[in-house]
């Protein structure tokens, strides 16, 4: 047997709200996907006006009758928000807090492809969204895996994706929101790609997850951030049964 998509579920943490007691222990409330506000409250008028950084945090559980670990498992931003606000990533524990996750550094994220790239290249350039380059949430880092896609939706059967492994030193640099990723020694892609098309994620890792894995969300809405109906982040999971 093995592990099958219906069995990795999402379920909120205990408290959900914009204090620093947000977060905590998983609760018995399963996160619903595609279902409008099922980890984000919409965003206000006066929350636009003014901008605003907010958490979320959400477990990651298998629930497998076998008692099935999802081993080397990764968990990634499948599609930026089409909205001016911007969801990142982050690694949590069993029970942190937002007190906690606002001293968080690591963070993952995704962006799109800067300009059309053909099979066997070992760089890429990638463009993020505001406050997710360098100076802000640096989603890239030196060493990490990242995703490479340009299926329509991640579980689309046409299409290409991979993971490659982004060089331990020298690979990543910045020039404003554009980072030029360079891949491992002996590193390329599989695929080539077209621009309008492809998304690229850094990739969270976890060895494996035998019950659950807590993640936090972090949604940044600039301050006079334009209003958009149907606005979402796509957040997706990888991996394989122990």
């Amino acid at each position: 047997m093995s592990i099958i998509a219906s069995e990795l579920k999402l379920y909120a943490a205990t408290v959900a709200n914009d204090t620093t007691a947000n977060g905590g222990a998983i609760s018995g409330t399963e996160i619903v996907s595609g279902i409008k506000n099922n980890i984000w409250p919409d965003v206000s008028q006066a929350e636009r006006a003014t901008g605003s950084v907010k958490y979320r945090k959400l477990f990651i559980k298998v629930e497998n009758a076998d008692s099935l670990a999802l081993t080397n498992a990764r968990i990634f931003i499948e599609t930026p928000t089409p909205g001016d606000d911007t969801v990142i990533l982050m690694s949590g524990t069993p029970t942190d807090t937002q007190a906690e996750a606002d001293d968080y550094t690591r963070f993952y994220g995704a962006g799109t492809l800067d300009a059309d790239i053909i099979a066997e290249a070992s760089t890429l350039a990638v463009n993020v969204e505001n406050g997710n380059a360098a100076t802000g949430a640096n989603i890239f880092r030196d060493g990490d895996l990242i995703r490479v896609s340009d299926k329509a939706t991640v579980d689309a059967v046409s299409g290409n994706t991979e993971f490659v492994r982004l060089a331990s030193s020298g690979g990543v640099s910045w020039s404003g929101n554009r980072a030029t990723l360079t891949l491992a020694s002996g590193v390329t892609l599989a695929n080539a790609y077209i621009a309008s098309a492809t998304r690229v994620a850094s990739v969270l890792e976890v060895a494996s997850i035998a019950d659950s894995q807590a993640v936090w969300q972090r949604r940044t809405v600039p301050a006079g951030a334009a209003s958009i109906s149907g606005d979402k982040v796509i957040m997706a999971i990888s991996g394989e049964s122990s």
